[in-house]
């Protein structure tokens, strides 16, 4: 019987190891594709606004904790430091570019659009706007919170900033609005405009008029927008200190959908 019980044990124990065998190929096989792959440049210090173009995920366009520029157009894989001498400044603050197909718009030093017409290699930077023209106190320049181009076709820029939203491209600005600027977003034939506390500016029509959503608590710091399968237009917006609120009839009403954490701004 002794004999018995060890010879089912052996089996027992053999069979055990056996199953866990076959699994440890797999769980390496697993391991070996993680579902995020590390593309950064490396080292230490922080990296901002990383920017993969709509129609070439293999270009992407970064910025570091020293205003520098980088870019990459192998994903990730190798990266380029684009040259202090092309004008970009304090990249760091900068808001996301817009990369189109052929041509990419960014800000540079806070105040300054530019743009490149050959995948970010060099930059140009165009005139001063009427924010530059407009600073605040000595202690906080009007600098450009976001931007958007408005229509590839004639490529007219939205641009917010800390004290206004104007509409326009080159030397030719449209105010539409004096209030502090937040973020912008264009979006299938829609267009917000994010100002004041808790105000938002919608047009539907390339901004030939302008027309108040229903008011929020407070300052509105990131914007959504899509058309669900009933054409219905729902917008997320993100309140300062009060959460994410959400709207389901294109801005006539909204709905508290997540409180703030403790302490978040």
């Amino acid at each position: 019987m002794a004999i018995g019980k060890h010879l089912r044990l052996c089996i027992a124990l053999a069979l055990c190891g056996a199953i866990l065998a076959s699994a440890l190929p797999c769980r390496t096989a697993l391991s070996a594709q993680p579902a995020f792959t590390n593309r950064g440049i490396g080292g230490s210090g922080g990296m901002y606004c990383p920017t993969v173009a709509p129609h070439d995920e293999n270009f992407i366009l970064l910025t570091c904790d020293m205003g520098g520029v980088y870019r990459s157009l192998d994903g990730g894989d190798h990266w380029e430091l684009i040259h202090f001498a092309q004008g970009l400044r304090e990249m760091q603050f900068a808001p996301h570019p817009v990369i189109l197909p052929h041509r990419i718009y960014w800000v540079s030093g806070t105040t300054r659009l530019c743009l490149s017409d050959d995948r970010a290699e060099t930059w140009t930077l165009l005139p001063p706007g009427p924010w530059v023209k407009h600073p605040p106190a000595p202690s906080a320049r009007n600098k450009i919170v976001s931007f958007a181009v408005l229509t590839e076709k004639d490529e007219r820029l939205l641009v917010s900033a800390t004290k206004g939203v104007w509409m326009g491209k080159d030397r030719y600005w449209t105010p539409v609005s004096e209030k502090a600027g937040g973020p912008v977003l264009v979006s299938e034939g829609w267009i917000l405009a994010a100002v004041g506390e808790g105000e938002i500016l919608a047009s539907n029509n390339q901004g030939d008029s302008w027309q108040p959503l229903a008011p929020l608590p407070d300052r509105v710091v990131a914007l959504a927008t899509a058309v669900d399968q009933q054409g219905q237009r729902l917008i997320m917006a993100s309140v300062q200190g009060h959460g994410l609120y959400r709207s389901l009839d294109a801005g006539t009403s909204w709905q508290l959908c997540k409180s703030p954490f403790e302490n978040e701004k």
